[in-house]
């Protein structure tokens, strides 16, 4: 975030999101405009990310001045919505993260 937009963040504003999953071939780093406005705007974030992606966005956050304070694995169960999708159910490795902005 820039040295204006942090002017704007609020250390009481909680931002929970679940950002599209940056590393899939038609969505390749759609979860930095999400960790942007979290930076921009909230004291502290959680955000729901695919499996493997801790190195990626301690590095953002930090070089967006803040801090992973807390990650943990969970699997997300995701049911069939659409009719071209083939499996009743998808099981999805996943990372949360708690990040204080600062």
């Amino acid at each position: 975030a820039s040295a204006s937009a942090r002017a704007d963040r609020d250390s009481a504003v909680t931002v929970l999101m679940n950002p599209p999953f940056g590393a899939q071939r038609d969505n390749v780093h759609a979860d930095r405009a999400f960790l942007e406005t979290a930076a921009a705007v909230a004291g502290v974030s959680y955000s729901v990310h695919n499996a493997g992606s801790r190195e990626f966005v301690e590095a953002f956050a930090a070089d967006e001045g803040g801090e992973v304070t807390h990650a943990f694995r969970a699997e997300l169960v995701l049911p069939r919505q659409y009719d071209h999708q083939t499996s009743e159910r998808e099981v999805l490795d996943a990372e949360v993260f708690r990040i204080r902005w600062r």
